[in-house]
């Protein structure tokens, strides 16, 4: 196991004293990432849990989200699709938390909606068509 100096933690695999490879890594704050790692960074597949209670599963490249992957808030609220450099981009959906409420599928460009859509509000209104930075 490896403590850094903040009080972080890490145990798994290591590649010239580096992580690499399968392993955990537990943020003093709280949050914690179960992994692969390449580098000291999360890379490949992986569930990050952070303290606010929302986690991440899925691609990651080079410590950032990146691929196909899901996101879910403490609320309920969710995202599912793919990811770049950390932020939602390609196609994916957003469903805020509730049975019947506001649901948008489409194309996200750095974490707006850009691109076809549809977004169908709780109240069964519905549209359907491009956005530009949300």
């Amino acid at each position: 196991m490896w403590s850094g100096a903040k009080g972080d933690s890490y145990v798994g695999e290591w590649k010239f004293g580096k992580a690499d490879g399968y392993g955990v890594h537990l943020w003093i704050n709280g949050d914690r990432y179960e992994g692969e790692f390449k580098k000291c960074l999360k890379h490949g597949q992986g569930t990050e849990k952070f303290i606010s209670g929302d986690l991440y599963k899925g691609a990651f490249y080079e410590g950032k989200p990146h691929g196909y992957g899901e996101y879910y808030w403490t609320d309920g609220s969710f995202y599912k699709g793919n990811f770049k450099n950390g932020f939602r981009e390609g196609n994916g959906v957003w469903k805020k938390a509730g049975g019947n409420s506001d649901k948008y599928e489409g194309e996200y460009v750095r974490d707006k909606k850009q691109g076809y859509g549809i977004f169908c509000w709780a109240s069964g209104n519905t549209y359907k068509g491009h956005y530009f930075e949300d």
